[in-house]
This record gives structure tokens, C-alpha cells and sequence, in this order.
């Protein structure tokens, strides 16, 4: 009995490493058939998403380009010196036109390049309609060059040459030394932000005359003049309501006392110091 449990033994033993070696090669084929089958899921499934984008892509193609999706009206709002005919060819957009086919991102890009465009909102409303919001730059001044004049905003960004200043009505900024400078780039000069503050005053104190009758002179690195109604008021730098308040309370008998009033000075504090043609000696500083 001990001899046959002894050579029973290795025969168990054998027998299982046979099993064992039968059970890794079913595993083998096993993880190899799942390898298989994952791949070929894969693959059904990116075909099968490739064949539904280009299906989206050619529906999108051929909604862009059919006849029943027009373009039946485009509304602009904020225009005031740019025509909306200028507007809309400016835009690459008109009536009629597929309306899947605008880009709004496109009209915008497009938009940007006119010098008087300072900023645009397009919104597409299906199935008709297009609205364009624009925000045109406001000039404040005509900046004085050899050359004409060149309307400029508040920001000092130049917008468009000008033949004669006095047809937009703005006070005419001069004395600056700017580079060449062409429409929609940033005016490099010093004293600029200073003169288009000035300048906005001046503009909206009607009691300083017209706009358009209004210089004002910037050449000094730290004076501003400004020149109306054939007097030159020194004024410096900033506090304009209070300087030109002074100046109101007593213009009407200066001028009455000094008949050929020149020069007013309200750079001193609390002064209005004042010369005649004589004794100015005449001209800008």
C-alpha cells in the first residue's frame, strides 16, 4: 500500500502540471480573443463616427448653399458716420444670402479693419434675421498736421484724414509732434492725452465760442493754450472747470477795460493775469 501511494505521487503531480499548462493556454487564447474582439469594437465604432461626421458635414455643406434659407433683413444699430451700405459690405454680408453661411465671427474680423469701428456684436437669429451692434469711434479733436487735419477720439487713436477741419465742428488741436501716423493706429505725441481733455471741455463750454473756432496749442511740454474769439488763455495743465470759471466771472470787463485784450493768463492760483496785443508782442509761444 505505502509503494503505490509513493508512485501514485508523481503521477498525481505530473497530472497536475498538465492541467495547469492546458488551463494558461485557454487563458492565452482567451485574453487573445478579447484583444481581437476590442479592436474590431473599436474600429466599428470610429467608422461608425467618422461615417456620422462626414454625413453632419455634408448636411451642413448643403444647408449653407441651399435657396429657402435667406438672409430676409439685417438690422445695424450705433451707425452714424459709417453708412450701413459701407457697413454692410464692410461685413461681407447682404440680403438674400444663405444665412447659415455668415460667419458672425467673420463679420466681426472684418468689421474691425475700418478705422472708425470701435467695437461689434453680431447675433444670428434664425431663420432671417441678422443683428449687428456697433460702437463707432466718437472724434473729439482735429489734430493739425502739415498736411490737413486728422480726426482723432478720445483715446487718441486716429480715424480718418480731414481736408477742412472746421466742417466737423472740433476744436483744432496743434503744436504736437507726432510720427506718421495712419488711420485706426494709436497718435504717439506728448501732450496729446492733455489737448484732447482740454479739447473736450472746451467742446462742451458753449461759452467759449464755437467748436470748430477753438485751437488749442500743445507744443509746450508743460502749458496748454487755448485760442477763441482772438485771446490766447494760458491755462497749464488740468483743473479747467475752476481756471475757466475764473475766467467767466471777469471776460466780460476785461475785455471792456483792455479793448485789445491778448493774452489771459489762469495758470496762478486764484489770477486771472491778463495782457494787451502790445504787450504780448503777438503769436503762440
Amino acid at each position: 500500500m505505502r509503494a503505490d501511494a509513493r508512485s501514485a505521487a508523481p503521477e498525481a503531480a505530473s497530472g497536475w502540471r498538465r492541467f495547469a499548462r492546458s488551463n494558461k493556454i485557454i487563458r492565452r487564447r482567451e485574453r487573445s480573443l478579447f484583444t481581437w474582439r476590442t479592436a474590431l469594437k473599436t474600429a466599428v465604432v470610429a467608422g461608425l463616427a467618422l461615417v456620422f461626421a462626414f454625413a453632419a458635414w455634408g448636411a451642413a455643406r448643403w444647408l449653407t448653399r441651399v435657396s429657402w434659407l435667406p438672409v430676409a433683413e439685417v438690422r445695424i444699430e450705433g451707425l452714424r458716420h459709417v453708412g450701413k451700405a459701407e457697413a454692410l459690405d464692410l461685413m461681407g454680408v447682404s440680403e438674400g444670402r444663405n444665412i447659415l453661411s455668415v460667419s458672425p465671427g467673420e463679420m466681426v474680423r472684418r468689421a474691425a479693419r475700418s478705422p472708425w469701428i470701435k467695437g461689434i456684436a453680431v447675433h444670428r437669429h434664425l431663420p432671417a434675421s441678422i443683428q449687428v451692434q456697433i460702437e463707432e469711434r466718437a472724434p473729439v479733436a482735429v489734430l493739425h498736421r502739415e498736411k490737413g487735419g486728422l480726426l482723432v477720439d478720445s483715446e487718441g487713436r486716429a480715424i480718418v484724414p480731414v481736408e477742412d477741419a472746421r466742417l466737423w465742428r472740433l476744436p483744432v488741436v496743434s503744436g504736437l509732434q507726432a510720427r506718421r501716423t495712419s488711420p485706426g493706429e494709436q497718435v504717439d505725441a506728448r501732450n496729446l492725452a492733455a489737448a484732447l481733455e482740454l479739447a473736450r471741455f472746451a467742446a462742451a463750454e458753449k461759452r467759449l465760442g464755437p467748436s470748430e473756432a477753438i485751437e488749442i496749442w500743445a507744443g509746450a511740454p508743460n502749458d496748454l493754450s487755448l485760442f477763441a474769439d482772438g485771446i490766447e488763455i494760458r491755462v497749464g495743465r488740468g483743473d479747467y472747470t475752476e481756471k475757466f470759471g475764473r475766467w467767466f466771472l471777469v471776460a466780460d470787463q476785461l475785455r471792456q477795460r483792455v479793448p485789445d485784450l491778448a493774452v489771459a493768463d489762469l495758470r496762478f492760483e486764484g489770477q486771472v493775469i491778463v495782457r494787451s496785443k502790445e504787450e504780448a508782442g503777438g503769436g503762440k509761444k
